[in-house]
């Protein structure tokens, strides 16, 4: 091979990917930002929201077990002959909330946010590293450990937060409901569950085969 040419970045693409989605999602962020805040001073009100914050109200998807009473869905435009709709889940909103409900009611929407660009910032930050120092280097598996603590935490634990505070609007609105009635259902994502697992399994190796390249340089 001539000493010419270079060698292919293994960082190059996925790096590109994580950081155009990164700037789409920080710059959506803020123009959400910049078109309330001129909202607030010019009619002083939002009329944009990023995450239910700003909203008037407070709000929560709920299973139709949790009111059924008001689940009844109108089959009039429906070819009945052929099939029918049934309403799975129902939103459930409190028109003049208190700071706590207001607060409860974002959880899952906030945790959503800080899902997916918490993800990127530290998915980044490790693609930075492993290029930097290399792939097996005791820094990136830390880096590659990192966001699979983060990803787990987010989609195996936020999960039941976020059902605790659906559960606050549910019990402000139907009186024989209690806030613990969601935790029964938090949508926990298996699929996420699982990858995150994978990512930490991914940094034990890393870990794994920096010892093993110590051992080896030893030997030799």
């Amino acid at each position: 091979m001539p000493s010419s040419q270079r060698r292919p970045d293994p960082f190059g693409p996925i790096e590109t990917i994580v950081s155009f989605l990164l700037f789409v999602l920080v710059a959506f962020l803020l123009l959400f930002a910049v078109i309330g805040v001129v909202g607030v001073v010019v009619d002083g009100r939002a009329d944009i929201s990023i995450a239910t914050i700003g909203d008037p109200t407070a709000c929560a998807l709920v299973s139709n077990e949790a009111v059924p009473s008001s689940t009844g869905v109108s089959q009039r435009d429906i070819r009945r002959d052929v099939g029918s709709v049934i309403a799975e889940e129902v939103r459930v909103c409190i028109d003049d909330p208190t700071l706590f409900q207001k607060t409860a009611s974002a959880l899952q929407p906030v945790g959503d946010l800080v899902f997916g660009v918490g993800s990127l910032v530290l998915l980044r930050a490790a693609i930075r590293v492993g290029r930097r120092s290399g792939p097996f280097t005791v820094a990136f598996a830390r880096r590659v450990q990192r966001l699979g603590w983060f990803m787990l935490v987010m989609s195996a634990l936020w999960p039941f937060l976020a059902a605790a505070g659906r559960g606050v609007v549910l019990d402000a609105v139907v009186p024989r409901q209690t806030w613990t009635y969601p935790l029964f259902q938090p949508g926990v994502s298996v699929a996420l569950v699982v990858v995150s697992f994978g990512v930490l399994t991914t940094a034990r190796l890393l870990r794994r085969a920096v010892l093993l390249q110590e051992e080896a340089d030893q030997t030799v």
